[in-house]
This record gives structure tokens, C-alpha cells and sequence, in this order.
């Protein structure tokens, strides 16, 4: 480094001041050339002096701060630590932190090497290896390191990393049921570790069920079951391993029947709209439990007001609409791994009840002349609700209506002392609407007499009342000579209806 100075006259020479030491390793030329080798890394301060040829000389004297660093080097030795195939790996190469900071990771494959090790990596920041080997052997590298000085120092290391074969065992857990009649498939037994290819045997006395096979090489398990039950076995894998290594596992497989529905068209009962309506779908083979749907097949629809129970295969509810055939497909499927499934198509047939007038002249009240009619509602079944009703015949007592909601109400005016006869006619909301006829008659009677005149207004007395009646006797009694004051009290109780019901004095 040549160092530099301005002002002054003439000449400039350069010396390190009194009392200040350079850093071990360098001079100073009388030029104000700075060189030489660093011998120690370290923080160093020194004063250098620069002398003009000016009579008198001036002089100008400044401190200096030189940063010594190390050469860069790797301080990490081989071998690095060893992995296992299979298992995550993770290892720092370090430097003497030398050199000009931020460092620059990398790595190649030594000569003869064949590769690096598959699956692990070099972070380029932090000098980290790390990853998960996916392949055995001993992997010959070469790290470098480069610093951020211009030019750049380098470092270079070689290393050995041996990844271990995992230990063989086999990976399988479970093997997927089968079915009786169907092709068992999806069945193929997998290690991990061990040095592959592996061979596949079945341990004796253990053996596959009698309709199975296994492949030695794939470890596929293939066959038609034609029985039920469950086969336990034990299973043994065999790697290329020097000496080679084995690994067993005791495995089993379910056969289960065919799933199916056994439910028939005949066992689907015809429903009536509004009434409640219960049938049960059910189904054999698979493994319970089952879990029930169903779907409307093409240019049908499900039948409104009914549901099919998940759980049970239930179907039930109260059919709503206009009635109809209603085509469904009902699937079931089981628990089985892997699920069955199985389908039917069924006709659900919902009709509507004929529409019937229920009210009978017998259930209408008696209406009483000048007295509020109690409301009587008629009722129908059948059809679709809601109803209208109106009067379509014969003669209402006069003062008394027909609401379209099939109230009869008022206050009968007349009394003939013979029924009055009439005709209703309810409709239903069905597409075209049904209709139903009744005759039905109400007896409007005269009120009944209140004292010694008919035609009162019993209905006023109605109810519990004291009495006090005030007089005199007979003058009859024991001892008296002339009538005697008389008081007799009591209650009554009166029905509205011109009768006493109960009286105690």
C-alpha cells in the first residue's frame, strides 16, 4: 500500500513516529511504501509521520487501524460423520474464519468418486450438509470455501462420507381385504432398508390362503378368493446385502362375502300422502356398518317428504305432494378396506286418500234462537290440504255462515222447530282439484222458558246466586197467639238453561 499526502513543499518522507510499532511482518518504506507478510492476525494501531522539504520542515501525523485475518482455511477434518439411508443428515464444514467474510460454500465429487451422495446437498451461505441419503456406500467429496476479497482467497478440503444401509424390515403394514368371486388386487408387500432387489418367500408353517399367490420378485399377492375368513401368515424379505439380511412381518387377509342389496321391489310398500310411511332396505356380505343414500334416477325425482336413514337403509317420513311413482337408485357401501358398494333401483308409488267429508249432522252442535252458535269446524280427509269449503245446497239457518275455511258460526234468528238441511262441498289442492259432498242439517231450537213466561233469556241466569226471602208465618206455631216474622236463606246453582241444578238452604 503506498500512502499519499498533500500541501507541504517539495519532497515527502515517511517514517513510523516515535513510539509506534507496525504490525509484525511489514515495513515502511521513507517513499510511504506500506508491504510486507503479515506474521500474526490481530487489531493493530500505529502512527506513521510524513515530513515535508520545507525550511523549517513541516510534518503531518496520523493513526492508523490495520485488520490482520488468517489465510482461509478449513478447520473441519475427515472423515465427516457417518448417516443412514433413509434417515436425515446434517453436518457443518467450518473454516479458522479467515479470509474476507461472507465465505461461499461448494463441493464436487472427488476423482474415482462416483458421485456426491444422492439426496444430500451443500448450503452455498453456511457450508451446512445436509438432506436425506437415499443410497448406501462411502462418497468421496472435495469442499471449497471462497472469501470476498478481490481477488478472492480459496479453500479447498476432502472428505469421506459413508452413509450405512439401512437395517432390512419389511414395510408393510396391513393387506387390503378381499372379495369371494372377485379378483384380489392391490395387494404388493414393500421393504425399507437393506440392499434391494428383495426377495419374497412366506415362512412354513405359515401359508397364503389356499386361492393365493405370491410373486417372489414384486412381492404381488394376486388370486380370486372363493371363500370367506381370515388367514394369518408370515412373510420374509430377502436383500442383496453382504451377509445378506432378512426381515419378517406376520400379515393376514380378510375375505369377506360380495356385498349386495336383498331387498325386492315387492318390499317396497305403496304410501298415501300424509300418512306416515316406513319401509326398510337391507344388505348383506361386506363388513358392517353400512352406510346408506339414495338418488333419483333419470326423469324422476325423490318422493317428496321422505328420507332414506344413513345408519339404518330406513326409509320413512309422510309423503307430501300430489302422489306419483317415484324411480330411486339406493347405493350401500360398506366398511370394507378397500369399500364395496352395491346398488337397486326401487319404484316408490305414492297415491292420495280419496277426499271425504268426516263431519256428520250428528257432530253439529244444536243452535238455540238468539244465541251465538258455538264455532264447529268441518273436517275432511283425504285429497291434498289445504281445503275450501262453501255451501252449495240447501239452507244454512238463517244467521248462521259458512267460512271458506269450514267454520260454521253466527246467531241462528229462527226457530222452526224442524232442521234445517244444507249442503257443503270441500276442495282439495290437488292438479286438477277433487271435490266431496255432504248433507248435513242443524235443529235451531226456541229458548226455553225463564219463570212463569217463555222466551226469556236464560242464558242471563247462569251461574251460583244467595237468596233471602223475608215474611211472616202462619201464627200456628207452639205458643203463638198471632203470625211471627219469618226468614228463610239458601243458594242455588242455575245452568243457563231455565234449571236449577242445585239448591241447599
Amino acid at each position: 500500500m503506498t500512502l499519499a499526502s498533500s500541501g507541504g513543499t517539495g519532497a515527502v518522507t515517511w517514517a513510523v513516529a516515535n513510539g509506534s510499532t507496525l504490525p509484525g511482518g511489514l515495513t515502511l518504506t521513507s517513499a510511504g511504501v506500506l508491504a510486507g507478510t503479515p506474521t500474526t492476525a490481530n487489531t493493530y494501531n500505529f502512527s506513521i509521520t510524513a515530513t515535508d522539504s520545507g525550511v523549517p520542515p513541516q510534518t503531518a501525523t496520523v493513526v492508523f487501524t490495520l485488520t490482520i485475518t488468517p489465510k482461509l482455511a478449513i478447520t473441519t477434518t475427515s472423515p465427516l460423520p457417518s448417516g443412514t439411508a433413509g434417515t436425515a443428515y446434517s453436518t457443518t464444514v467450518l473454516t479458522n474464519n479467515g479470509g474476507i467474510a461472507p465465505r461461499t460454500w461448494s463441493w464436487i465429487a472427488q476423482a474415482g468418486s462416483s458421485s456426491l451422495p444422492p439426496g444430500l446437498s451443500i448450503a452455498p451461505g453456511t457450508g451446512v450438509i445436509s438432506g436425506t441419503p437415499t443410497s448406501a456406500g462411502a462418497f468421496n467429496v472435495t469442499v471449497n470455501v471462497a472469501d470476498s476479497s478481490s481477488p478472492p482467497q480459496t479453500a479447498s478440503a476432502n472428505f469421506t462420507i459413508s452413509i450405512a444401509t439401512a437395517p432390512l424390515s419389511v414395510a408393510t403394514t396391513g393387506l387390503p381385504n378381499g372379495v369371494m368371486g372377485q379378483a384380489y388386487t392391490g395387494a404388493m408387500l414393500q421393504s425399507a432398508g437393506g440392499n434391494p432387489p428383495v426377495t419374497w418367500s412366506i415362512v412354513a408353517p405359515s401359508a397364503l390362503p389356499t386361492w393365493a399367490s405370491l410373486n417372489a420378485s414384486s412381492g404381488a399377492i394376486t388370486g380370486t378368493p372363493n371363500a370367506a375368513g381370515t388367514t394369518t401368515f408370515t412373510v420374509k424379505a430377502t436383500d442383496l446385502s453382504t451377509p445378506v439380511q432378512t426381515a419378517t412381518k406376520q400379515l393376514s387377509i380378510t375375505v369377506v362375502a360380495a356385498l349386495s342389496i336383498t331387498t325386492t321391489q315387492s318390499q317396497i310398500p305403496a304410501g298415501t300422502v300424509g300418512n306416515a310411511y316406513n319401509a326398510q332396505v337391507t344388505a348383506t356380505g361386506g363388513t358392517t356398518p353400512y352406510a346408506w343414500s339414495w338418488t333419483a334416477q333419470v326423469a324422476s325425482s325423490l318422493p317428496p317428504g321422505l328420507n332414506i336413514d344413513p345408519v339404518s337403509g330406513a326409509i320413512s317420513g309422510t309423503p307430501g305432494g300430489s302422489g306419483g311413482t317415484f324411480n330411486v337408485t339406493v347405493t350401500v357401501t360398506d366398511s370394507t378396506n378397500p369399500q364395496q358398494t352395491a346398488s337397486a333401483n326401487f319404484s316408490i308409488t305414492i297415491t292420495v286418500a280419496t277426499l271425504t267429508v268426516t263431519t256428520t249432522s250428528s257432530s253439529l252442535s244444536t243452535g238455540i234462537v238468539n244465541t251465538g252458535y258455538p264455532n264447529t269446524n268441518l273436517n275432511a280427509s283425504g285429497g291434498i290440504p289445504p281445503y275450501t269449503w262453501l255451501q252449495t245446497g240447501g239452507t244454512l239457518p238463517p244467521g248462521l255462515s259458512l267460512s271458506t275455511s269450514g267454520v260454521i258460526s253466527g246467531t241462528p234468528t229462527t226457530a222452526t222447530g224442524s232442521p234445517f238441511n244444507f249442503i257443503v262441498t270441500v276442495t282439495d289442492s290437488a292438479a286438477p282439484a277433487k271435490t266431496a259432498n255432504a248433507n248435513l242439517t242443524i235443529t235451531v231450537n226456541a229458548a226455553a222458558a225463564c219463570g212463569p213466561a217463555l222466551g226469556g233469556s236464560e242464558a242471563f241466569l247462569n251461574g251460583q246466586y244467595a237468596f233471602l226471602l223475608k215474611g211472616f208465618d202462619n201464627g200456628m206455631g207452639t205458643g203463638e197467639t198471632s203470625p211471627q216474622p219469618a226468614l228463610v236463606g239458601g243458594v242455588i246453582t242455575v245452568d243457563g238453561a231455565g234449571h236449577i241444578t242445585r239448591g241447599h238452604r
